[in-house]
Order: C-alpha cells, then sequence, then structure tokens
C-alpha cells in the first residue's frame, strides 16, 4: 500500500497523506485529549447501558433505582417495566462498546466513534472510487467529509452516530458491489451481506432503517430487475431485527425491532406514527418504477401530454383531501425548518434546555443550532449531480443511491420536524454526510473540468477563503458575539452565502462555451469559499462549545470527587453537573425533582440505614424550599464545597433524633 501511495502523482499523494493525518489525529485526539462529560441524558444512559452489560451482564439500568425505585433515578430516555429500570435504546452499540469500556471505560465509547468516524472515511473513499474511478475525486470526499462538514463533532462522543453511520455507509457499499456484479450468484451475497449490515445497524440506531429503501430500490429500478439480489437483501435484515426484537421483548415486553417500548400512540416513540410518510415514499417509488420500465416510456412518449395532465389533475385533487394536505403540509414545514431556516420554527414549543434568540434562533447551552443549509451552505451545488442523473446513464444508478440515503433521513425527520435536541447541528443527519461529501466532490470536480482545470476559480477561492479564515480569527470572535449578532453571522449569512453559490452553479450548468467556463469559475471559487465556511463554523463554534459544555461536567465532578466516599449517594437538583462520577462505578446519583421530593426523605433514610454516605447539591433557595417543606428534619448538612454557585453538602441523621426516624425500605416494585 505504501509502495502504491508513492507512485500517486503528487497532488493525490499530499491529499491522501493529509487525510491519513487526520485520521490518526482524530483517533488520538479521543485517546488524549477528549473532553469526558456528557453532553446530554441520552450519553449518560449510553454509558449506563454499556456499564450495566460489562460489568453485570445486565439489559437494566443500573443506576441504583434496582436498590431503591424511586422516579429520581428514571431519566426521559428510560422506562420502567417489571420493576427494572431499562433503555428506550436498541442494545447493540453497548454490545460493540464493551471491548472499548473493558480497555478505557467511559473513554471507551469516544474511542469507539473514532474508530468508527476513521473507517466511515475510508468507505467514503472506497464508495467513491467504485462509482467514479477517479482516486482525487474520491480523496475530496473524503477531505470534504473530515474537514467541511460536522462529522468530526460526533467522533468525539459517547452516542452512537458516528458508529451507526458506519453501518449505513458499510450497507451502501455492499449494495453498490451488489448492483454492480454482473453475475447474479455474487450479486445476491453482496446484497444478503447489506441487508445483514444494516439489520445489526439498526440495533445500534433504529433509524438505520431509513437506508433500506437505498438498498434494494436500486435494485428494483436496474435493467433488468434484479429481482432475487433484492429479495436476499430484505431476508439479509431479518437476523438483526430477530435479535433486537427478542431483546426488547426481554427488555420492555414490545417484541418489535422498532420499538422504544410503550409509547403513547402518536408519539415520536411510536413507529406507527410514521406510517404515512412510509406510504408516501413508496407510493412515489412505485410511480416512478412504473413510468421507468420499458413499457411505461413507451405510453409516456405517445401520451405525453395527456399522461401529464392527468398527472397534473390527480395531484391537484389529492390536495382537496384534508388529510394529504395536511400530510403535505407537516413535511413542507418540517423540511424547510432541518434543511433551510431553525427560524421558522414554533416558537411555542417547549424543549429541554432550550431558549430562543431575539430573531427565532434555537439557542442551546448558550450557543445557536443550525439548519443543514446553515451548517453547510455548499450543499446547493447538488444540483450539478441531480443533474446527472439525467444526462450521465454510466453513473446514474450509483449517484441516485447516493441521494436514497439522504432522501429517506430528511424525509422521516421533516415529517416530524424533530431536529435531535440539545446539539448545535442535527445530529440525526451525520449518517447522510459521507453521500453527500461525494456527491459535493463530484460537482466540485465537475465544476473545475467546465470551467477548463478551473485554475483561477481554485486560486480565487484559496485567497478569498484565507481571507474568511483570518477574519473569523482576528475580527469575529464568535463565543462573545450576543446571540442577536450571531443570528445575523451564523444563520442568515450562510444562507445569503448558498443562495449564492447556487445561482452560480445554475449559471454554469446552463451557460455554453465561454460565459459558461467565466460562470463556473465563479461557483467553484463560491464553492470553495462555502466549503470553507463550513468547517469553520464546525471546528470553531460547534466543536468548542460541545467540549466546553463536556468540560463543566467533568470539572464539577473532579472538584468533589475527593470529598466522597465510596458507595455514596448524591442528590442533586440537576443532574448534567456530576454525571463523570459515573466512572468511579461507585457513586448513586438521584434528581429527585422529578418526582417533586415526593421519595427524597424516604431515599435519604434508606442509604442512611444501609450505612452509606449522603450529599447533597442544591441552591439556596432549592434548600430552603426543603427545609419549609419539613424534607430536613432530622437531617443535618455540612457544606463541603461549591460547585456552579450551588453549595455541596454531606448529608448525616442527626444523632438526638436517629432513633424516631422511622425505618426506611424500598418501595415494593
Amino acid at each position: 500500500m505504501v509502495q502504491s501511495l508513492i507512485q500517486l502523482p503528487r497532488g493525490i499523494k499530499l491529499k491522501a497523506g493529509l487525510v491519513l493525518v487526520l485520521c490518526l489525529l482524530t483517533i488520538a485526539f479521543s485517546i488524549f485529549a477528549a473532553s469526558l462529560g456528557h453532553l446530554s441524558i441520552d450519553e449518560i444512559v449510553y454509558h449506563l447501558m454499556t456499564r450495566s452489560l460489562y460489568t453485570a451482564g445486565s439489559l437494566d439500568v443500573l443506576n441504583g433505582y434496582r436498590d431503591f425505585p424511586s422516579v429520581g433515578f428514571v431519566f426521559p430516555t428510560t422506562l420502567v417495566y417489571d420493576g427494572r429500570l431499562v433503555s428506550q435504546y436498541p442494545v447493540f452499540h453497548s454490545v460493540l462498546a464493551m471491548p472499548f469500556y473493558a480497555v478505557a471505560g467511559y473513554r471507551g465509547l469516544f474511542l469507539l466513534n473514532a474508530v468508527a468516524f476513521c473507517s466511515v472515511v475510508w468507505l467514503c473513499y472506497l464508495t467513491a472510487q467504485r462509482i467514479f474511478s477517479n482516486r482525487s475525486l474520491s480523496l475530496s470526499a473524503c477531505l470534504i467529509f473530515i474537514l467541511a462538514t460536522f462529522a468530526w463533532d460526533y467522533a468525539q462522543a459517547a452516542w452512537p452516530h458516528s458508529l451507526s453511520t458506519l453501518f449505513v455507509a458499510a450497507a451502501v457499499f455492499l449494495a453498490l458491489l451488489a448492483a454492480q456484479s454482473p453475475g447474479t450468484s455474487r450479486a445476491i451475497q453482496f446484497a444478503a451481506a447489506a441487508g445483514l449490515v444494516a439489520g445489526i445497524g439498526i440495533g445500534v440506531r433504529i433509524d438505520v432503517m431509513f437506508v433500506l429503501p437505498a438498498l434494494i430500490l436500486p435494485l428494483l429500478f436496474a435493467r433488468p430487475v434484479r429481482l432475487w439480489p433484492a429479495i436476499a437483501c430484505g431476508l439479509g435484515v431479518l437476523p438483526g431485527l430477530a435479535v433486537l426484537a427478542m431483546v426488547n421483548h426481554a427488555k420492555f415486553g414490545v417484541a418489535s425491532p422498532f420499538s422504544y417500548g410503550a409509547r403513547p400512540a402518536g408519539s415520536g416513540g411510536d413507529p406507527l406514527a410514521y406510517l404515512p410518510i412510509a406510504l408516501l415514499g413508496l407510493g412515489a417509488a412505485a410511480v416512478t418504477w412504473l413510468a421507468t420500465r420499458p413499457r411505461g416510456q413507451a405510453m409516456l412518449g405517445k401520451n405525453r401530454w395527456m399522461t401529464a395532465g392527468v398527472l397534473g389533475l390527480g395531484a391537484g385533487a389529492l390536495l382537496f383531501v384534508p388529510e394529504v394536505t395536511a400530510l403535505v403540509s407537516k413535511l413542507a414545514g418540517g423540511f424547510y425548518q432541518l434543511i433551510v431556516d431553525f427560524r421558522g420554527r414554533d416558537p411555542g414549543i417547549v424543549e429541554v434546555g432550550l431558549t430562543r434568540g431575539p430573531g427565532g434562533g434555537m439557542v442551546y447551552f448558550g450557543a445557536l443550532k443550525k439548519s443543514l443549509l446553515q451548517s453547510l451552505p455548499y450543499l446547493v451545488v447538488l444540483a450539478i449531480p441531480i443533474g446527472a442523473l439525467i444526462r450521465d446513464p454510466r453513473h446514474r444508478l450509483a449517484i441516485a443511491m447516493l441521494f436514497l440515503v439522504p432522501a429517506g433521513y430528511i424525509g422521516f425527520y421533516s415529517y416530524s420536524a424533530w431536529h435531535g435536541g440539545m446539539s448545535l447541528n442535527l445530529r440525526y443527519f451525520v449518517p447522510v454526510l459521507p453521500f453527500t461529501s461525494i456527491l459535493t466532490a463530484y460537482a466540485l470536480h465537475a465544476l473545475a473540468k467546465k470551467a477548463a482545470g478551473g485554475a483561477f476559480g481554485y486560486r480565487l477561492g484559496i485567497g478569498l477563503s484565507a481571507l474568511l479564515v483570518a477574519a473569523v480569527m482576528v475580527l469575529a470572535p464568535f463565543f462573545t458575539l450576543p446571540i442577536a449578532r450571531a443570528e445575523t453571522v451564523l444563520l442568515t449569512l450562510p444562507l445569503v452565502l448558498s443562495f449564492i453559490v447556487f445561482v452560480a452553479t445554475a449559471g454554469s450548468m446552463f451557460a455554453r462555451l465561454k460565459l459558461g467556463a467565466v460562470i463556473a469559475q465563479s461557483a467553484l471559487a463560491g464553492l470553495l469559499i462555502a466549503l470553507t465556511w463550513s468547517g469553520i463554523i464546525a471546528f470553531t463554534y460547534d466543536v468548542p462549545r460541545a467540549w466546553a459544555k463536556r468540560a463543566i461536567v467533568v470539572e464539577g465532578s473532579a472538584k468533589v470527587s475527593p470529598l466522597i466516599a465510596r458507595r455514596s449517594l448524591i442528590i442533586v437538583e440537576r443532574l448534567t453537573h456530576f454525571t463523570s462520577l459515573y466512572a468511579r462505578g461507585d457513586i448513586t446519583i438521584a434528581e429527585p425533582m422529578r418526582d417533586d421530593f415526593a421519595s427524597f426523605r424516604a431515599l435519604v433514610v434508606f442509604h442512611f440505614r444501609a450505612r452509606r454516605a449522603v450529599y447533597a447539591w442544591f441552591s439556596e433557595e432549592k434548600w430552603d424550599e426543603l427545609k419549609k417543606r419539613g424534607l430536613l428534619r432530622s437531617i443535618t448538612a455540612t457544606q463541603l464545597t461549591e460547585v456552579a454557585g450551588h453549595a455541596f453538602f454531606r448529608l448525616r441523621p442527626k444523632p438526638p433524633r436517629i432513633g424516631v426516624l422511622k425505618k426506611a425500605s424500598a418501595p415494593k416494585r
């Protein structure tokens, strides 16, 4: 491999070397420099799931609930079933994380994602190379994925988005091999493997199921139809789903691989809630398939205007059906929010940790969340590969496969208009980024070719990008901008940039000869600036903010850890400041505000009787409230330190009154 790398032309060797170095740095960062706090409740649950499975072989979330069943131990993403606390999330992530956890503890979850990220980079190269046979383009796709998307942010995290992306990328690559295999037997093998990988991936994150259309539809749209490989792909999914269904039945009594447990009908955790959008996608696929068959094409060719009229009248008639109108409206509204601008989201929607800026921007931990185009304004150049679907029969099937992955994720999440909560970008869209990166690299090389090499466009784009980097580093300190001004910089400016790049790209596609070349030079320069902008925002805004948020948890935990005895209970007003203590393995943390302190006193007395140390962390106002409610009678508190403006206490029973304290026991399950 080293010899083949040396024999590459200098520019390609440079790209390959840079990709390799960036991947090694990614893994090194996760080992030596990652901030190991929990960014969200999700990461806490994934941590505890893995710890419980590794240390006790249990599917329960072992966080203290088993000893004393209290709502204070029940997180929003867990549920109680048969007296046990279990996670709503699939368990395959924890199974795959166990070797990493055995070596590095909680850091192992970060290392797993870093390794998965680098594996996705490799699959990004292999997929692009398999389609376009162009090493420069394939390496460009890898660099775009690493440096100009927000994927790296999730390579340094505990939640499983990088790992699920690996399963999506691997399944698509295997499906591509199946689609390109001339022999049926070989195609069946690759297709079955693609289905198997996808089925296991659904056990990592359920939304991996959105890749299934990208695996099966290209086989059904092939000429002739490759029915047996498509069936093999579908059957390949079943083993993973069967195991996941059995695990879910053991966890929460629901024998469905797509379930998050017993959830209200129509909620985000109810699989049937997505049935309308699934039926819409299935209907669109069926109509398109019929229209692209030889008989369908012949009929369309003979009756083009009549067919167009019938389809137009049919679509218009459907819009008078209230259910269809509601579906289209819901889908369009969600699409606008997730893809274009979150400021169009209803300000009346209340979410945990969310505030709204003066212009409607969504603010988490003091930073603005961005839509897909606000994070990646260069995606408008995907108009070029969309055009190639019509003009490039050689790559049509493969390019369609690359588009089907984003279409699946964007369609389903637009329908629910759910954006992933506490993150500064769209974490649910991480699996689409390898494919948008390949398509963007295709557009980049197509623009360079249209611009007769693109030398001027490259120079102009690189020069302006360098000025942009200098301006950001010197003149625009994002961390000190007030939200009102940051909304203009981070939410409005990228949309303006995106519009300019789109106009230039469209002009380069339709203009001819010299004018087309000139416009292509401009579009190329604009694309490079947009790529640079995306990288700047990802690495100087998103990553540092997430790192800092995690660091708060690490610092709070590190401050109190030396003061805490083994096998202790900590009662907190907010869970997020101390969860790094879970890494000790002997700490129980409760958040009794979840039941308005109904179980507070019984929980404290239970641990007193078990001869365990008890600590508490509350604001002065909350402490006074507990006193007024009589919940601290017979309890004495000694302040040990202060964390984030709240006092950290050691609680003890008052010796004179310990005899009159009722003996507490765990509630019956």
